[in-house]
């Protein structure tokens, strides 16, 4: 059965262990790329979330682009945290294609020690990644309100923030897959742009 065209761009899905499962061939809509969150700390034993199979063994895994996101927590030591999804990417098979970090207000303290935190892993992965696209998720709030405004003086961070591949959460009232996000004041474009926290 061919899959129904909701538009002309790429089009993705994003999941996690809320969703509990998925099954890649029970779905009917335009799935070009899929990205699951694998883990974050403290989340198991070895930091991986133990219903990640149920989201990769027929589903994520099934797709032609594959993606793979980490929940970035405060107070953990950033290399920790990238070596450990480095580390789980490469245990999957089919190839991983895209890394992205999860950058959120839950469970962290949003300080600049976090941030900075945030650049090394987002580098780090750039560099040891395996030609993986390595992205970084997270909203206009945060970019607005915390990270450029905490960074103001810092061209060098400011710069890198402006240039960093960028997976946007903006959730319009009317959501729209061939529409556009409202960006943040200090960026105005993006790679990815998540337009809906809920799809069928």
């Amino acid at each position: 059965m061919e899959r129904e065209k909701i538009t002309d761009r790429a089009h993705g899905i994003d999941l996690s262990h809320w969703q509990g499962k998925f099954v890649y061939a029970d779905t009917w809509g335009q799935i070009d790329f899929a990205i699951g969150k694998i883990g974050e700390p403290y989340m198991s034993k070895d930091w991986i979330d133990p219903k990640f199979s149920a989201l990769w063994d027929v589903g994520i895994a099934q797709v032609g682009i594959r993606g793979l996101y980490w929940y970035q927590r405060s107070g953990v030591p950033w290399k920790q945290q990238a070596d450990k999804f480095l580390e789980a990417a490469d245990k999957l098979s089919p190839w991983v294609h895209i890394l992205a970090l999860d950058v959120e207000k839950t469970n962290n303290t949003l300080n600049k020690n976090f941030f900075i935190d945030t650049k090394n892993i987002l580098d780090y992965l750039m560099e040891n990644g395996d030609e993986r696209r390595v992205i970084h998720y997270t909203n206009p709030d945060i970019l607005d309100n915390y990270m450029f405004p905490i960074f103001k003086n810092d061209p060098t961070y400011t710069d890198w923030l402006q240039k960093c591949p960028l997976w946007l959460a903006q959730y319009p009232y009317k959501p729209d897959p061939n529409g556009y996000p409202l960006t943040p004041k200090n960026r105005s474009t993006w790679d990815i742009w998540q337009y809906t926290s809920s799809g069928d």
